[in-house]
């Protein structure tokens, strides 16, 4: 859209018209939205000693940092439970559904699943929502 030179003289009511006009003319497709896609990954780690299962974790998103980000993940956080440190929740923010399942797909990321977690973790999808939050 050209911007216009500011229009002198004119009223407050007829500037709102005239950008009430011109709102109405965008398409869809002329506004950014982007939806953001948090994934949870609840698991126990394989490896029974926290360091080695540490170690590991942190050899292979150092490896993969890059494909992630490129494939649209934004965040990377891992949570431990200071009862049972073999309790493993990582969430992770991605840009991209699509993203998601490309590298979640790939045999890399299944492998280091499979070698990080004593059997399948719990994956969910979660979407931002409009409830109250701080």
């Amino acid at each position: 859209m050209a911007e216009d030179p500011p229009q002198e003289g004119k009223s407050q009511e007829e500037l709102i018209e005239e950008l009430e006009a011109e709102l109405k003319k965008l398409k869809i497709s002329d506004v950014l939205v982007q939806t953001v896609f948090t994934v949870s990954s609840l698991g126990f780690a394989k490896l029974r000693d926290a360091a080695t299962a540490k170690k590991y974790h942190d050899e292979v998103t150092t490896a993969t940092k890059a494909a992630a980000k490129e494939a649209g993940d934004l965040t990377h956080a891992v949570y431990l439970d200071p009862n049972d440190r073999r309790a493993f929740f990582g969430v992770d923010t991605w840009s991209s559904l699509e993203g998601i399942q490309r590298f979640a797909g790939s045999p890399q990321i299944k492998e280091f699943f499979a070698k990080l977690f004593d059997g399948e973790p719990e994956v969910r999808i979660w979407v931002d929502s409009d409830w109250n939050q701080w």
